[in-house]
């Protein structure tokens, strides 16, 4: 009897082995095939923000199956409760080419950042070491002029890139943009507004109003006085503020003139005379603040460029 009972245990021992062997086995596989279909990718921040931007704020992004994130707004000016996973790494790429690949054909249009890495704060983007820029707001207004039948062109080439091919320092940044004003010109010979889009350095409470409870960044204009020309640049600027200031007197900061020692005085403004230099909002800004008030003046901002351009034709 003992050896039999050996034996019997011995008989249940391989057969608990082969059922754990089966049931290793069976989640090695479909591990290995979770893994693969639900790989995360790793995306370049700048890149998937521009995405989630190019989308517009009220587009759902669940009807692309590959993020598991509703919607811009959630990114930009809600709570974020999800991971960015994406479900093939095919896919992925697919994406990321087709960031940017939208053909506008006669630009009206023209938006650059001759400082381009002036940065804005965030409520919900620290977690993915994505700084916002205002590189990234001026997507969103190239996206939104689009969008009320403005034709717009982004510059998204590196200003600090021909700072140090011309071993310039960061003075010289005015002369680098000019380089890309030249250059989007002659490629777009249909240009007829040319927008640098900036940050100030003020306090919050100078850069921000309220309309109920949301906030908005305000809008500077700075007019360089030593253009010789700066009348016609003067002149187009305070049409488009006081178009603002109709649309609500809070929006807008005012016209700053500068000149004398230590300012740049031009800032590109003898290039054309629809030159036009905006600061949204300041340093202690949030970038979801910016959106708020492009989101508010893109319209007005696309009606001023239409009305000006038949009135000049």
């Amino acid at each position: 009897m003992p050896k039999r009972f050996k034996t019997r245990k011995r008989n249940y021992f391989l057969k608990f082995l082969v059922i754990l062997s089966i049931v290793m086995m069976v989640f090695v596989i479909t591990f290995k095939e979770l893994t693969n279909k639900f790989s995360v990718v790793t995306i370049d921040s700048n890149k998937y923000l521009k995405y989630l931007l190019k989308t517009g704020f009220n587009n759902q992004l669940d009807e692309y199956k590959f993020f598991n994130i509703f919607s811009p707004s959630s990114l930009l000016g809600k709570s974020l409760n999800t991971k960015i996973d994406i479900k093939k790494e095919d896919v992925a790429k697919e994406v990321i080419e087709e960031i940017n690949t939208i053909t506008v054909k006669e630009p009206k249009v023209y938006i650059y950042n001759t400082h381009q890495t002036e940065e804005y704060k965030s409520l919900t983007l620290q977690d993915y070491n994505i700084s916002p820029t205002v590189l990234m707001a001026s997507y969103y207004l190239t996206e939104k002029l689009n969008d009320y039948g403005v034709p717009t062109i982004l510059e998204t080439s590196s200003v600090k890139e021909i700072l140090n091919q011309n071993e310039w320092n960061y003075a010289y940044s005015y002369n680098a943009s000019r380089l890309l004003l030249e250059e989007a010109l002659e490629n777009n010979p249909t240009l007829e507004f040319f927008i640098d889009f900036h940050r100030d350095s003020s306090v919050h409470d100078k850069t921000t109003f309220k309309i109920g409870d949301k906030s908005y960044v305000k809008i500077l204009f700075i007019v360089g006085e030593e253009n010789e020309s700066y009348e016609k640049n003067l002149e187009i600027t305070t049409a488009l503020n006081d178009r603002l200031m109709a649309l609500n007197p809070e929006i807008s900061r005012g016209i700053y003139r500068k000149s004398g020692p230590g300012v740049n005085g031009v800032y590109n403004q003898d290039f054309h005379p629809h030159t036009i230099l905006m600061e949204f909002g300041g340093q202690y800004n949030t970038i979801e603040e910016v959106c708020n008030t492009i989101e508010l003046v893109s319209k007005t901002l696309a009606d001023f460029i239409k009305e000006t351009y038949e009135e000049e034709k």
